[in-house]
């Protein structure tokens, strides 16, 4: 693209100058009606097809043309464009991974209480079936005493 700029720049240099309106000269990335272009955009194919207009207040071509070669990125902005990628690449994965750790934790957790109401459940039934053993021997017992008791008092 830049040689692209810099053949029109030099084009425009020989040939006629194009004056242009300022509000198409700036460098706000305005969308123009024609095709979804930039302003910019609008202002280099302009200036490529030879549109000219000698009103006064006017900018050239050429100074758009090279203000508009201007808008390459800088080695600072694609550091900082791709540090700010990487950065949200991390948060956005963090998120994930901390997502399924804490539903492996609630899943252990159901499981841990399964666990604990199995054990009650086996403790329970374990106590009651000592209950149930000593109502039998007391029961045992307290017949042995009666019939003792019987065949103690004559009749």
């Amino acid at each position: 693209m830049k040689a692209e700029l810099t053949k029109t720049i030099t084009q425009q240099e020989k040939g006629p100058v194009c004056y242009l309106p300022a509000v198409l000269c700036c460098r706000s990335p305005a969308v123009v009606a024609e095709g979804g272009k930039t302003a910019q955009e609008v202002v280099i194919l302009w200036c490529k097809a030879g549109v000219t207009s000698q009103k006064k207040g006017r900018r050239s071509c050429s100074s758009v043309v090279s203000s508009a070669a201007e808008i390459t990125m800088s080695l600072a902005s694609k550091v900082t464009l791709g540090a700010a990628c990487c950065v949200t690449a991390a948060i956005v994965g963090y998120v994930h991974l901390k997502q399924s750790i804490d539903r492996e934790k609630l899943h252990e957790g159901v499981i841990r209480d399964v666990e604990r109401q199995q054990r009650r459940k086996a403790e329970n039934v374990y106590l009651l079936q000592q209950q149930s053993d000593l109502t039998k021997q007391l029961r045992q017992e307290q017949q042995q005493r009666e019939a003792a008791q019987q065949a103690a008092t004559p009749t």
